[in-house]
């Protein structure tokens, strides 16, 4: 038996802290959330920047709220219309599946994919994270594993989107919203609307994904809402960390220089920022929508601060991190990871005439 729990217009904090809070408990069954949250939020991936990916202004003007994901990927937009999965495994039956992402993703999605298929629409697990349908995205997944040994799972179904809303709070390639944007996104995704016969609602997508996650796993979901120490326990996490601006946007800092490098892979973007003071590495944010390990970030993030910036000095560096942790970002190789740290080592020797006069993220 699982624990089924349903829950409808959360908050972008509370939704966020309760899917970490499940999956860092112990004990217990493993438990599906099927859940919406309030029109609208901007969920950050866990490694992404703010600044680039998101348009506060538009944000602020239209009161959508912006918080950012334990999980990796990129930046997706919830609301009323799009139906939040969060399936939480504990530690003592992760046992039961593979340790790499790369297996667990098609596993794990395999309900959402049986769901979907009552209603005719055929999606198939396609690139690092996504569903698709005839080549167009309607889910993206994520995976976090918590300290206590425990795993979340997570996916965004759209079973509706508002592409133009889209357009205006997330930072896309397009410098003005035109007919052609709008073509170029309702191209790349789709939704259970556009997809599904007869049309789909949220409820009905909510049943159908339960359903295919009790027939793919051959489980029982049992409906059983928040206890109180739940609600507490979660409370005090949203307050704690979700609601605050440390978790959101990493602070600024001014006196040095910030430079920065970016990577595209078959992984996913991958940027390296380096804030530089007298030739040294003081702070190393390492960010994009890859998926990978936070605590092997942050490790990385680390093992670089004091570092020279240059070339020479980064690749012995990295070359020593990568011999030692055996690898880092599932998927993305140490040339590519090489190339993004180079970049940024050049152009803070270009910079490094003004090296007092930028603004600069820290690593929090």
């Amino acid at each position: 038996m699982w624990r089924r729990i349903t829950e409808d217009g959360v908050s972008a904090t509370f939704g966020l802290a309760a899917d970490e809070f499940m999956a860092d408990r112990q004990g217990g069954v493993a438990t599906l959330r099927l859940y919406t949250y309030a029109s609208h939020c901007v969920l950050l991936g866990r490694h992404q920047n703010l600044e680039t990916e998101v348009n506060l202004v538009e944000c602020n003007l239209k009161e959508v709220s912006v918080c950012r994901r334990p999980t990796g990927g990129g930046t997706i937009l919830m609301g009323a219309e799009q139906l939040g999965v969060a399936l939480t495994i504990p530690s003592e039956k992760r046992n039961d599946f593979p340790e790499s992402s790369r297996e667990l993703y098609p596993i794990l999605a395999g309900g959402i994919i049986d769901g979907l298929s009552t209603f005719g629409v055929n999606a198939t697990f396609h690139r690092k994270n996504d569903l698709e349908v005839c080549g167009r995205k309607i889910s993206g997944l994520g995976i976090y594993m918590a300290p206590s040994g425990g795993l979340l799972f997570h996916a965004s179904v759209l079973v509706d989107l508002d592409v133009f809303l889209v357009l205006r709070l997330l930072r896309t390639p397009f410098k003005k919203i035109s007919d052609r944007a709008l073509d170029t996104v309702v191209d790349r995704i789709t939704t259970l609307k556009r997809e599904a016969t007869p049309e789909m609602t949220v409820g009905a997508a909510r049943e159908a994904v339960a359903q295919g996650y009790e027939c793919r796993f051959g489980v029982h979901l049992s409906e059983e809402p928040w206890r109180t120490s739940e609600l507490q326990a979660i409370r005090a996490l949203e307050a704690d960390k979700y609601a605050t601006e440390g978790w959101v946007s990493p602070p600024m800092c001014q006196g040095s220089m910030m430079v920065t490098g970016r990577k595209k892979t078959s992984c996913g973007l991958l940027e390296v920022h380096l804030q530089v003071e007298a030739g040294r590495i003081r702070q190393c944010l390492i960010t994009g929508d890859f998926f990978a390990q936070e605590a092997q970030v942050r490790e990385l993030e680390k093992w670089i601060r004091g570092i020279p910036v240059s070339n020479t000095e980064l690749s012995a560096a990295l070359n020593a991190f990568w011999q030692r942790q055996g690898g880092l970002i599932e998927g993305i190789t140490k040339d590519e990871l090489l190339s993004a740290f180079g970049r940024a080592a050049r152009d803070a020797e270009r910079e490094s005439a003004s090296l007092s006069s930028h603004a600069c993220f820290v690593n929090p």
